[in-house]
């Protein structure tokens, strides 16, 4: 699914004569991570919760050699 963003799916208007509307959308490839929950320019992240386990997916643009991820639950490290 593509196109600008609208935080009510549903809410679709008529463009007016020469009236315009514009965005920018950015892909990358991932795979791996089985779908994404968030994403920005620099990465995609999956968090899958099945029968209580949790699957963690990540995909990078570049090299992040420092990443570090922690899943927590409450206050408790997973």
């Amino acid at each position: 699914m593509v196109g600008a963003y609208s935080d009510n799916q549903p809410d679709y208007s008529w463009l007016q004569p020469y009236e315009a509307r514009e965005w920018t959308q950015y892909w990358y490839p991932f795979r791996g991570i089985d779908g994404v929950k968030n994403a920005n320019l620099g990465a995609a992240v999956n968090l899958e919760v099945k029968n209580g386990n949790a699957t963690v997916g990540f995909y990078s643009t570049e090299e992040r050699p420092s990443a570090m991820v922690t899943l927590k639950l409450m206050d408790r490290v997973c």
